[in-house]
């Protein structure tokens, strides 16, 4: 890997350890949303 994608894919990686309770609760959002629909 290119010394300049270490830095974004560390970003990444850190991103990718706290997002799963912001996506879970995205999801959450759009089922209901199809739900209402």
């Amino acid at each position: 890997m290119k010394p300049v994608l270490m830095p974004t894919s560390v970003h990444l990686a850190f991103q990718f350890r706290f997002l799963p309770v912001p996506v879970c609760l995205y999801l959450s959002q759009i089922v209901r949303r199809n739900l209402i629909l």
